[in-house]
Order: C-alpha cells, then structure tokens, then sequence
C-alpha cells in the first residue's frame, strides 16, 4: 500500500507541475532570425537570477539562466523585433530578502542591450539601456523604452507570471 501512494504522489506532482517538470527549462538562444544581445550585468555582492518568458504578454513558460557571475555579466541572443519579457531577482548578500523585477521590451536586430537591476532590499527596479548596433558608428548608450510588469508566484512554472 505504501508503495502505490508513493506512485500516486509521484503522479500528482508531476501533473500539478505541468509536463513533469518541476523547474523551468533551460532558456535556449534563437537558431535563426534576427536577433539581438541582452546583457544581464550586476553591481556589488548580490545574487541576481535572471528569466526570461517565451510568453512575453503574460510571462509565461519561464526559462532559467545561470545566475549573473560574480565578474558581473551574463549574455544571451535573443530574438528581435517582437515583445520578450524577463525578470531579475536580487538578493543581497546572498541573504533571503530581496525582490524581483520583470519588464518587456521590443529588441531591435543586431542590438547590445543591458539589463540591471537596481535599489535596496526588498524594493528595486531594472534599467535597460541600448548600446546601438555593432556594424554603427558608436554612440552612448541610451534608456531603453520598456513596460514595467507586475510580477506574481504563478500556480506552475507555465505562469503566467505577470499582471498588468
């Protein structure tokens, strides 16, 4: 009897976690279309995990990505010319209390752009800044127009993770 109850708790998580996956999916870069650059960058001693949602409206089908390294930044390719969403959760110290932030944003092709997450202990905010295009001539980097999201636990890793 124990056995069977083993199982259907088994049964029951794997169904409560959408698909049998009890994390989210490793974030995996664009293959073909244009695509742009987002840099996750980090200042001072915090850890900061950034996601990013392949539904971006919602936030939804959260994928992770290692945690920004100590050295500050971590890059990714992500498609361009349509909506993409992402957080970053802070910590500071590597201690319990923190916060996250969530924005989307609309990527131009061939674009630099870098995500920060800024402010003090459970309140914060992420600065996103274009560094234009590599083939251009260079120029200063520039706030980038995004939506600032209500980020919310979800039920399952599927979201969705955002409220307007």
């Amino acid at each position: 009897m124990c056995y069977q109850n083993f199982i259907l708790m088994g049964l029951a998580i794997s169904a409560l976690s959408g698909c049998g996956a009890l994390g989210p999916s490793e974030y995996k870069e664009p293959l073909e279309g244009e695509t742009a650059t987002l840099v996750f960058s980090k200042g001072g001693h915090m850890l900061v995990i950034p996601s990013i949602y392949s539904g971006a409206a919602e936030c939804t089908d959260r994928t992770r990505l290692p945690s920004i390294p100590d050295d500050g930044e971590l890059a990714r390719k992500i498609k361009a010319g349509q909506p993409i969403s992402f957080s970053l959760a802070r910590t500071e110290n590597y201690l319990s209390s923190g916060c996250i932030s969530t924005v989307t944003f609309t990527p131009e092709a061939n674009h630099r752009y870098i995500a920060q997450i800024r402010g003090h202990e459970l309140t914060c905010h992420i600065e996103l800044s274009d560094e234009g295009s590599a083939a251009g001539e260079y120029s200063p980097p520039r706030s980038t127009p995004k939506t600032d999201r209500n980020w919310h636990r979800p039920v399952s890793e599927h979201g969705p993770f955002c409220a307007e």
